[in-house]
């Protein structure tokens, strides 16, 4: 069965499905007061910031869809994003509204929305009505009807830093009869790993459309200064040290980037469980999701001295205490935590999660504690261990010896971080090779092709 022929049947079933849909719907809009915020883009409708203004001027002509997921892809498609609309009217699209957010910061000329609902009655005229001519997916973000669509559309589909660990490659090999048809109509899958390369291969991709360009991770985007904001950041850690920390040494700062509930609370007893430190110890807390933040106020009680960034929460100063927890519940700010700190464990590793980019902490030159679960991050951190720039755990239990262990050693943490730091400069040149590749797509979509080679 053909792509055309997926998207008539998913069409009659959508419309079959409707008298359901629409209650749910309608009930997600009247009890989710998370979701209401832009709900009419999650309906494929014009956004706030498109109404009352023609955003498609006929010297622009069509559009390239580029669909991302979350804050931190938003943040790592940042350099792209900015090559791409150089040479492509672009149309922007995320998963979630934080990603939706960042880029509608950093991009104010370029139309932002969320993704409408994987349905084929909402993405059929979302396309034509946005006068859609190319899609890039930016990672893993394969939604099925978004690709029906363009294909019974006539618009071809691309991807770039494509990504499938091998957890996806399974959930994907069971419905391999649809995933196997999308793959193989993509052109072209600019993936970041050889082993990426193999499971797209697998999946049913042809092999002369799957190349491999390299992470775009490791290429971190050039941001505007943010010196001052820096500075605001380093003066609120310097000020609750003096006010929540005992006087006894410098404070060590170790920073927990882009955790999550379960293993927080795992790491948080482990650390509590060693009843002394030889330096006063200040934990920067940075959440993965801050729509979550209620499930961290049971880690937090168990520190006598906490405080959040945003002011909000109880703060609990106790001089006496030999540890501080600060909670980053502010958005954009994390990029600019980890120059401040010493060392940094990174999010997703301790549970089953499968990891969030060691990138940004690597590239400032600091050590680096990643745990057993690398699924989502595989080549960073086998790149990073192959450079001798990361330490490994298997178990919470073993971070407070870490912790211990670096606090105590400036030339090992002198050495690790400038071993994490070359590794980021030798890795970098994936954007480049990104553009190469995107060269016939982008002249098959009607952008420039100037100044990218062959």
């Amino acid at each position: 069965m053909d792509a055309n022929r997926l998207f008539r049947m998913a069409r009659i079933i959508n419309r079959l499905l409707w008298p359901f849909l629409l209650p749910l719907i309608g009930g997600v809009w009247i009890f989710s007061k998370k979701a209401r915020p832009h709900f009419g883009e999650r309906l494929g409708l014009w956004s706030h910031e498109e109404s009352g203004r023609t955003i498609l001027p006929k010297s622009q002509g069509p559009r390239l869809l580029f669909h991302l997921a979350s804050l931190g892809e938003a943040h790592a498609a940042t350099p792209l994003i900015d090559d791409l609309s150089k040479r492509h009217c672009l149309y922007l699209t995320t998963t979630t509204l934080t990603g939706r957010a960042a880029l509608k910061r950093r991009f104010p000329e370029i139309p932002v929305s969320l993704a409408p609902l994987d349905l084929p009655d909402l993405w059929h005229p979302f396309l034509k009505s946005r006068r859609i001519a190319g899609i890039l997916l930016f990672e893993t973000e394969i939604w099925p009807i978004m690709l029906l669509s363009a294909y019974a559309s006539g618009i071809p589909v691309g991807m770039v830093n494509g990504r499938l660990s091998s957890r996806g490659m399974k959930r994907m090999s069971r419905f391999g009869f649809v995933f196997g048809r999308l793959v193989r109509t993509m052109d072209p899958i600019l993936v970041q790993s050889p082993a990426d390369r193999d499971r797209f291969l697998a999946l049913g991709a042809s092999s002369d459309k799957v190349v491999w360009t390299g992470n775009l991770k490791w290429d971190l985007p050039e941001d505007p200064d943010d010196s001052v904001l820096s500075r605001n950041l380093e003066e609120w850690l310097t000020s609750g040290e003096k006010e929540f920390l005992s006087s006894n040494g410098k404070p060590f700062r170790v920073l927990f980037s882009s955790v999550h509930p379960g293993e927080t609370q795992e790491l948080m007893q482990a650390i509590l469980r060693k009843t002394r430190y030889s330096r006063p110890l200040h934990i920067v807390l940075a959440p993965r999701h801050l729509d979550r933040l209620q499930e961290f106020h049971k880690v937090v009680s168990l520190f006598r001295s906490h405080r959040f960034r945003s002011g909000s929460g109880k703060q609990s100063p106790d001089s006496a205490s030999p540890i501080l927890l600060s909670v980053l519940d502010t958005y954009g700010e994390l990029r600019m935590l980890p120059p401040l700190c010493e060392m940094a464990v990174i999010g997703g590793t301790v549970e089953p999660i499968g990891g969030h980019s060691p990138v940004e902490s690597a590239h400032a030159g600091i050590p680096l504690v990643i745990g057993p679960h690398i699924d989502h991050i595989r080549d960073l951190v086998l790149a990073l261990e192959e450079g001798g720039g990361i330490l490994r755990i298997e178990t919470a239990e073993e971070l407070p010896d870490r912790i211990e262990r670096l606090m105590n050693s400036e030339e090992e943490r002198a050495t690790l971080g400038e071993r994490a730091k070359r590794v980021c400069e030798v890795q970098k040149g994936s954007r480049q090779r990104t553009l190469a590749g995107l060269r016939d797509f982008l002249e098959r979509t009607g952008g420039k092709v100037e100044g990218l080679s062959s």
